[in-house]
């Protein structure tokens, strides 16, 4: 149940010889969701009040001021304004709908809370009094799907402008919680319809916790600055912060209680000159951070990387504390200097009161793609500790530092790469993570349409850890490849493919397996790893020695049953020739065992049991041992999945199916995912080949 409490209590001592890592407390107490008020009209009502510990967070400047340098020592820069276009505190939420701000709450069912007033039993404001500061929690959807926008007035904003916000969750939370940060890029500024719309909020320009992985979001404070991207010239828009949590709400396992304080939008320095690159894009986005890694004074810093496109526009660099005023001289090389090497381009820009500096080339330079280059980082003295990770989060380059520029062959400076946006190519990125289980065991490839790997990553170390890359490409449909095989076979990394903003896929690797995704394409598609057939009649497959077992959800989608691990068969993908009402009746071998059908549409994954969830039944009209889904809605031409399982371990054995509606139902899914068979030729419903069959079985046993 998810009101019951439990106290957990743990102590990790870590040391390091060589490496200053920044080590994440564990939390010291897990228990039930964070009400905080009961709706948006009453400012505070506590519900749980949560002890004072703090969690650290390695995206956390505020937390980085007593590190030490993993390669000398950490001299602190200083913080100072820029010019503001939006400043808001949230003293008074009430004030907001007069100053311009819009409030969209598009969840699936609409709960008793909208975006309210922060509650200081909870946890107090990062600033002003105790409750300045606005929240939003589980309440905010009756269903299971929060989709939640707080909107900012129109402003006129140019790519360059930046977003800088404080926020967190309770300390101790074990309901994760996503945020969102998102422009309309063309400023028309239509609202979100539904649960899963955005509107036309387009362009993400951050995601927090995109997995919703338990302590994912940072529980402390955190500030956050967002770069914008995205438009053409000067235009007149709104930023959106959405509050976006799917199996939510008040009976699901995701979604507790967020905060966000200290809002300000400010003006973008240009630093660099822009040249004559009109829209720099990120090309690498090297963005993980664990220590101080280096000083300016210590000389001989570069970090080498691969050129994914054609042309370099620009560089940045992350500090470890934010300074203002501090010239940052950034320059690009196709060798180290002391190596032969020649200077191609090279950039001033000051740093602004943030943690990042970036410096374009003008004119951009003309590279080539595969090819190593370095990026050497010099400036004022006085600038902070640049930062870094020492968990070599991108294999395609590392550290150099010190007279000679020394390797440091699985160190990353915290860094990123521009090229210009030429319109021929589509921003991917790549997230693997864990919160709770090692990484020694996982690796990863995103490969492009020429069999080229794009972006790699793994193996990984202690947990938590999360990998985040960047790349543009144009050579779709790409293909993903992700494994967690090794000696124990206990790592379950989690992991999210997207493009441009949108989701394409994602979900969690069991220990001992590997899995496939091809025909990824940025619209969407491919991606699906599907244990299937095109049997209405069948068997599901015997329990002790099939891989198609998995976790059942509930009839009504949430997760799990826990009565598993329980086999399953799949009839898909399917899709129907006309778009109305059909019914789903199953019959269990006239009653033998007792049996559960669920629908899935776009794609089924057994590790992701409420994602793509249509509809579900245990016991049909005839009682123990038939299943019907009555009078379900379905879209001619959209791919659904007919899952056959049972109730727990023990249930399985013959079965059979019926579609019936307005239209027929037609399958034509591909071989089944876990065929053992070397050389096998994918075969989809229909097909035929002309040969000598040795032995063949479908994914029931069936001969």
């Amino acid at each position: 149940m998810k009101k019951i409490t439990m106290f957990i209590f743990a102590f990790i001592g870590i040391m390091a010889t060589v490496e200053a890592q920044f080590i994440q407390q564990n939390t010291s107490i897990y228990g039930s969701k964070t009400s905080g008020v009961e709706n948006r009209q009453q400012e505070t009502m506590p519900s749980v009040v949560l002890n004072n510990e703090t969690r650290s967070a390695t995206f956390d400047a505020q937390n980085l001021n007593s590190e030490t340098p993993i390669l000398s020592n950490q001299r602190a820069g200083a913080r100072g304004p820029q010019a503001t276009l939006l400043t808001e505190d949230f003293d008074d939420i009430t004030t907001l709908p007069g100053a311009g701000f819009t409030f969209v709450n598009a969840s699936d069912v609409v709960g008793s809370t909208d975006w309210f007033q922060g509650n200081d039993a909870v946890f107090p404001a990062q600033s002003g009094a105790s409750t300045a500061y606005i929240g939003a929690n589980y309440n905010n959807t009756a269903g299971s799907v929060i989709n939640n926008f707080m909107i900012t007035p129109v402003l006129n904003l140019e790519n360059g402008d930046e977003i800088i916000f404080w926020t967190r969750v309770p300390t101790g939370s074990t309901f994760p919680d996503r945020l969102e940060v998102r422009i309309s890029p063309d400023g028309a500024n239509v609202d979100p319809t539904g649960p899963a719309d955005v509107g036309s909020y387009t362009e993400l320009l951050l995601e927090i916790n995109p997995s919703l992985t338990v302590g994912g979001y940072p529980e402390t404070w955190t500030q956050f600055t967002v770069a914008i991207t995205g438009l053409t010239g000067a235009t007149d828009t709104r930023v959106a912060f959405r509050y976006w949590v799917t199996n939510g709400g008040p009976a699901g396992s995701n979604s507790d209680y967020i905060g966000i304080d200290t809002l300000t939008i400010e003006e973008g320095t240009g630093g660099g000159g822009g040249g004559v690159c009109g829209t720099p894009i990120l090309e690498v986005n090297q963005d993980a951070t664990n220590t101080c890694m280096a000083n300016i004074t210590q000389g001989g810093l570069a970090q080498s990387y691969i050129a994914l496109e054609d042309q370099s526009a620009g560089a940045g660099i992350m500090f470890t504390d934010p300074s203002t005023g501090l010239d940052v001289n950034l320059s690009l090389w196709d060798g180290l200097p002391n190596a032969g090497g020649t200077m191609l381009a090279s950039g001033t820009s000051q740093t602004d009161g943030t943690v990042w500096a970036d410096v374009y080339w003008d004119p951009v330079v003309d590279v080539t793609v595969g090819d190593t280059y370095y990026i050497v980082i010099e400036g004022d003295p006085t600038l902070p500790c640049v930062a870094g990770d020492t968990t070599n989060p991108y294999p395609g380059g590392n550290v150099f530092a010190n007279a000679g520029y020394n390797p440091f062959p699985d160190f990353d400076y915290t860094f990123r790469t521009y090229s210009c946006d030429s319109g021929g190519g589509n921003n991917w990125t790549v997230t693997v993570e864990d919160a709770i289980n090692f990484g020694d065991e996982v690796s990863w490839e995103l490969r492009d349409n020429l069999g080229a790997v794009i972006l790699s990553g793994g193996p990984y170390g202690a947990p938590p850890y999360s990998d985040t890359q960047m790349v543009m490409t144009s050579n779709e449909p790409l293909e993903f490849y992700i494994e967690s095989i090794g000696t124990f076979g206990d790592n379950t990394p989690t992991y999210t493919v997207s493009c441009g903003g949108n989701v394409i896929i994602t979900g969690t690797v069991a220990g001992g397996t590997d899995n496939t995704f091809p025909g990824l394409v940025c619209g969407g598609g491919g991606g699906c790893p599907i244990v299937s057939d095109c049997n209405l009649i069948d068997s599901t497959p015997d329990d002790a020695t099939s891989p198609d077992i998995w976790d059942r959800p509930f009839a009504d989608g949430t997760c799990c049953s826990g009565l598993g691990p329980v086999s399953y068969d799949v009839y898909g993908p399917f899709t129907v020739d006309v778009t109305g009402l059909y019914t789903i009746d199953s019959d269990q071998d006239g009653g033998a065992w007792d049996g559960y059908i669920f629908l899935y549409e776009t794609c089924f994954d057994p590790l992701d049991q409420t994602t793509n969830y249509v509809a579900g039944d245990d016991d049909g009209p005839g009682g123990l041992g038939t299943s019907q889904i009555l009078d379900v809605n379905l879209t001619a031409g959209t791919e659904y999945y007919l899952i056959t399982t049972g109730f727990s371990a023990g249930d399985f054995g013959d079965f059979e199916n019926t579609i019936t509606g307005v239209g027929t139902a037609s399958c034509g899914g591909p071989v089944v995912t876990y065929d053992d068979c070397a050389g096998a030729i994918a075969l989809s419903c229909g097909d035929s080949v002309v040969g000598e069959t040795l032995t063949a079985t479908d994914s029931g046993g069936n001969a």
